[in-house]
């Protein structure tokens, strides 16, 4: 694959995954909730490596973009930007760089949400037991 082909792979690989994320209903307020970053490695059928795509978020106001269809309403107060990286490494370098740098101890959040997890999955194991006790017939 030259130069050309992986440029227009990625172009629209890039297109089509801004697509998917633009329809999903918490993009617009990912930067609000600290998501700034977003990166996405990519192959093809093939195994071949495409990329990894990096989005990330600027407070730098683009005077062509609006939040309304009929340009009438509010200007958008920043933008997403975009960068590819030709190896998987360059890709998990950053990834591992924004995660050292954030002031949110991942590790600490995915143990909270496995507790969380395992104490709703206990519960409600503990209500089907009693509902099927609650079903059988003891003479």
């Amino acid at each position: 694959m030259n130069d050309e082909e992986l440029q227009q792979i990625r172009s629209q690989t890039e297109l089509q995954f801004k697509l998917m994320l633009y329809k999903r209903p918490e993009f617009p307020f990912l930067q609000s909730m600290g998501t700034k970053h977003l990166i996405q490695e990519f192959n093809s059928t093939e195994q071949i490596y495409i990329g990894t795509l990096h989005l990330w978020w600027t407070n730098e106001q683009d005077n062509a973009l609006y939040y309304s269809v009929n340009h009438a309403g509010q200007k958008v107060k920043g933008t997403w930007k975009t960068e590819w990286f030709n190896s998987i490494q360059e890709g998990r370098d950053l990834m591992t760089m924004i995660q050292k740098d954030s002031i949110v101890d991942t590790m600490k959040l995915i143990k909270i949400a496995t507790q969380y997890m395992m104490e709703v999955h206990a519960k409600r194991e503990v209500a089907e037991i009693l509902e099927k006790e609650g079903s059988i017939l003891w003479n």
